[in-house]
């Protein structure tokens, strides 16, 4: 597990029938909403705590801090005996999830002391060394590259490049154009998280 996450799955911390729940949720920038969701874990990331709700057959995260109030339902559902927390974040980086980002092969390059601190934290568990020069360590990982671990990269992008796919140096390319674009006075440009 990273070190930076921890997760408790609630069936840990209930008996096998639930409470439904109904959170009134507002995300940045946007009204409140009223939910009506089965809650699977609470997972804390980058001292953020988040709720995996699952509602209309998909997973959707809750930040706590923009859940505005939130009460028990009369209603009641069963947690999948087979559902674990880790292993629905397994292939991601942190809690960005997106099924249509497929899992993929990724090399790394990190460059001078770098080296060092992805060797000591890894970013992702199947993080593993593949090669090494004098100044630079390659690393492949087995991921689904989500927005968050490209941002992360992005932000080591001094020190640490991606050697493949192509798409993802190619995506981090653009970032990097838009950044000097928006250096240049003009932010209509800048990437869009997707929502």
């Amino acid at each position: 597990m990273h070190r930076h996450l921890r997760s408790t799955g609630l069936s840990e911390l209930a008996s096998d029938t639930l409470s439904e729940t109904l959170p009134t949720y507002q995300g940045y920038g946007k009204s409140e909403r009223n939910y009506l969701i089965e809650p699977y874990c609470i997972r804390l990331y980058k001292q953020r705590w988040y709720l995996l709700g699952h509602f209309d057959d998909k997973f959707r995260l809750f930040s706590f801090d923009r859940i505005v109030k939130t009460r028990a339902s009369e209603l009641k559902f069963k947690m999948p005996k087979d559902f674990d927390c880790e292993a629905y974040f397994d292939e991601y980086f942190g809690m960005m999830t997106d099924s249509r980002v497929k899992p993929e092969r990724v090399i790394l390059r990190a460059h001078g002391q770098e080296r060092y601190y992805l060797r000591d934290l890894p970013l992702h568990h199947t993080q593993h060394e593949i090669g090494a020069t004098e100044n630079t360590v390659d690393f492949e990982l087995y991921l689904r590259p989500t927005t968050d671990f490209l941002a992360a990269i992005f932000s080591r992008a001094g020190w640490v490049e991606i050697i493949s796919p192509q798409h993802l140096k190619d995506e981090l390319l653009e970032w990097s154009r838009a950044m000097l674009t928006r250096l240049d006075n003009d932010s209509s440009t800048l990437p869009q998280w997707d929502s």
